[in-house]
C-alpha cells in the first residue's frame, strides 16, 4: 500500500513539474534618467559609448528561492531596454552620440569622450506569496556594471562601478511572474542609469579633458 502511494506521488509530481510554462519578461525602455542631468552638465561634445551587451550576461532565468510556482521557468531579458535608455541619456548630455561595438581610433581634432559600459552582474529573482483568495508574484532585479570614460586619445579619465535595484508586484497567479520582473527590470534600469547620470555624466572629472 506504501509504495502504491509513492508511486502515485511520484506520478503526481512528474505530472506537476512537465505542466511549468515558461514566462518571458522584457524590460522596457525608460527616459527618467536623463531627468537627472544637470544643465550646467550638458556638453557641447561628441561621445562614442562602447556596449557589449550583446556578449554580457543580459537575459538569465530568473532564480526561484521558494517553492511555489517553481515548476515554471521565468527568462528576463533587459539587453534592448538598457541599450536604447542609456542611449535616451547621452542624446539628452551630448551634442550627439553613438553607439559602438569596440573602441574606435584614436582622434583628438574634436572634443569627444569614449564611454566603455560593462555589465557585471544581473540578477532576476522571483518569488510568490499565496494569499487566502489569491496570491502575489513578486520581482527583484538587480544590475550593476563598471563604466570607464576616456578622452578623445584614449587616455583614462574616469572608473567607477554604478548598481541599480528594484521591486514589483504582481497580483495574480503564476503567470504574473513575467508581468512582475519586467517592471521591477525596468525600475532597475532606471535606478543603474539615474547612478550613472549622478556618479558620471554630472561629475566635474569629465571637463578635465577640455
Amino acid at each position: 500500500m506504501r509504495s502504491a502511494i509513492t508511486i502515485f506521488l511520484g506520478i503526481t509530481i512528474l505530472v506537476v513539474i512537465s505542466s511549468g510554462c515558461t514566462y518571458q519578461a522584457v524590460a522596457i525602455q525608460t527616459s527618467v534618467p536623463a531627468s537627472e542631468i544637470r544643465v550646467d552638465r550638458v556638453r557641447d561634445a561628441h561621445a562614442v559609448v562602447i556596449t557589449n551587451f550583446d556578449s554580457q550576461i543580459v537575459a538569465e532565468d530568473a532564480k526561484k528561492p521558494g517553492w511555489t510556482c517553481t515548476a515554471h521557468n521565468y527568462p528576463v531579458d533587459i539587453g534592448s531596454a538598457l541599450k536604447s535608455s542609456l542611449g535616451i541619456v547621452m542624446d539628452s548630455a551630448f551634442a550627439s552620440y553613438e553607439q559602438q561595438g569596440s573602441m574606435p581610433a584614436v582622434d583628438s581634432s574634436t572634443p569627444q569622450y569614449l564611454f566603455r559600459f560593462d555589465i557585471r552582474e544581473f540578477e532576476p529573482v522571483f518569488s510568490y506569496a499565496s494569499g487566502f483568495w489569491s496570491g502575489t508574484a513578486q520581482g527583484n532585479v538587480t544590475i550593476s556594471g563598471r563604466i570607464q570614460v576616456f578622452d578623445g586619445n584614449q587616455n583614462e579619465i574616469l572608473r567607477t562601478m554604478v548598481a541599480g535595484s528594484a521591486h514589483s508586484n504582481a497580483e495574480g497567479g503564476c503567470d504574473k511572474g513575467a508581468e512582475a520582473l519586467a517592471a521591477a527590470s525596468t525600475k532597475a534600469i532606471a535606478d543603474l542609469l539615474e547612478n550613472f547620470v549622478l556618479k558620471v555624466i554630472n561629475s566635474d572629472q569629465l571637463d578635465v579633458a577640455y
